[in-house]
C-alpha cells in the first residue's frame, strides 16, 4: 500500500506542470490562467498559488495550453523545457516547436472566443421617513457588461421617485448604451447615447449621442480607474419651456477602489456635458458612495447623487442630491 501510494505521488509530480522563476524556484502542480498580471498554479501542498507574472522565467506543462500574445493571436500547444525567457509551444501540426517571448505573452489560457463574460449589477433602495412629515424615496439602477477580448459594451438603466406627505416630488430615470473598442492595453476609442428624463426639471426627454476616445489607468482586483471624452449631440424636449438641441462635449470617469479588499469599495463616477455654442450651459451627474459585500453576489450600497445643471429650467433649482441606502445582487 506504501509503495502504490509512494508511486502516485511520483506519478503525479512527473506528470504536474512545472513554472521556473527568474530567481531559480519551482512550482508543480496545475496552471489554471492568468489575471491581473499573475499566473495562478493549483498545488497539491498549498492550494492555488499566486505569482506575479513578471518573475516567470518559463513554464511547462502536460497537457494543452492556449497561449495569447500581445497582438490577441492565440497559439495553442504543449510547453515544453526552454530557455528562460522564452516558452516553447510544442504542437502537432508543426515540425519545431514555436518559440514565443516570455514578455509577448497576454494570457495563459484565457476564456474562450466563443464565450462572452458578463458582468453586472442590480441596486434597490431608498428612504422612509414618518412622523411630522412622511418622506420616501425610492432607488433602482442595473447594469450589464460584455466583455470581449478586445471591446466592451455597457448598458444600464436608472430611476427615482419621491414623495412628501403623499406628494410626488422626484421622478427621474435614464438609460444608457456605450461600446468601447480597445485600440491598445490603455487606449479606448467609444461610443454611446444616453436617454433622459426628468419630470421635475420640466424635462420630457434629453437625448445625447457621440463618441472620442478613453484611457484606463488602472484595472485589476484592487483599483479601476478611466477617463474618456469626446464630442456628441444633445436634443432635449422640454414639458413646459421651448425644445432644443446643440452640439456638445462630453467628458466622463470612472473610479473604484478596495480600501479594505473584499469588505469596502469606495467609488465616484461622473459625466459633464457642456454646450459648445454656450460654455456657460453645463450639466454634471455624479454617483458617490460605498459598497459593502454581505455574502457573495450581495451587498450593501451607501450613495450619494449630484445632478447640477447650470442654466436649468425657469423656475427650477440648479442641483440636485439623492441619498441612497439600499441593497444590490452583482456578477
Amino acid at each position: 500500500m506504501l509503495l502504490l501510494s509512494a508511486l502516485a505521488s511520483v506519478m503525479g509530480i512527473a506528470t504536474a506542470d512545472t513554472v521556473h522563476l527568474n530567481n531559480g524556484d519551482k512550482i508543480s502542480g496545475e496552471i489554471l490562467s492568468t489575471d491581473d498580471g499573475e499566473i495562478t498554479i493549483a498545488t497539491e501542498y498549498a492550494g492555488d498559488v499566486k505569482v506575479k507574472w513578471e518573475s516567470v522565467a518559463n513554464f511547462e506543462s502536460n497537457k494543452v495550453v492556449t497561449v495569447e500574445l500581445k497582438d490577441k493571436s492565440r497559439v495553442k500547444g504543449l510547453a515544453v523545457p526552454s530557455q528562460p525567457g522564452q516558452l516553447s509551444l510544442r504542437s502537432d501540426q508543426l515540425a519545431n516547436p514555436v518559440v514565443i517571448d516570455i514578455n509577448q505573452i497576454a494570457a495563459v489560457n484565457p476564456p474562450d472566443l466563443g464565450h462572452i463574460p458578463l458582468s453586472g449589477k442590480l441596486n434597490i433602495g431608498g428612504m422612509k421617513q414618518s412622523g411630522n412629515t412622511d418622506n420616501q424615496t425610492f432607488h433602482a439602477d442595473a447594469e450589464l457588461i460584455a466583455l470581449g477580448p478586445n471591446n466592451r459594451t455597457t448598458i444600464g438603466v436608472l430611476y427615482n421617485q419621491g414623495a412628501s406627505n403623499g406628494k410626488e416630488n422626484a421622478n427621474n430615470g435614464r438609460a444608457y448604451l456605450s461600446y468601447d473598442h480597445f485600440i491598445t492595453d490603455k487606449w479606448y476609442a467609444y461610443a454611446n447615447t444616453d436617454l433622459s428624463k426628468d419630470k421635475f426639471q420640466d424635462l420630457n426627454f434629453r437625448v445625447f449621442a457621440g463618441g472620442g476616445l478613453g484611457y484606463q489607468f488602472w484595472d485589476d482586483s484592487k483599483k479601476y480607474f478611466s477617463f474618456e471624452a469626446g464630442p456628441g449631440f444633445i436634443y432635449e424636449d422640454f414639458i413646459k419651456a421651448n425644445d432644443r438641441d446643440f452640439a456638445a462635449g462630453r467628458w466622463a470617469l470612472d473610479f473604484r477602489y478596495w480600501l479594505v479588499d473584499d469588505r469596502i469599495q469606495f467609488f465616484h463616477n461622473h459625466e459633464g456635458l457642456v454646450n459648445l455654442e454656450n460654455f456657460s450651459d453645463v450639466l454634471v451627474r455624479s454617483h458617490t458612495g460605498f459598497n459593502l459585500p454581505v455574502i457573495e453576489h450581495l451587498n450593501f450600497l451607501l450613495q450619494v447623487d449630484v445632478d447640477h445643471d447650470t442654466l436649468p429650467a425657469e423656475g427650477k433649482k440648479k442641483t440636485d442630491y439623492r441619498y441612497i441606502v439600499g441593497v444590490g445582487y452583482y456578477f
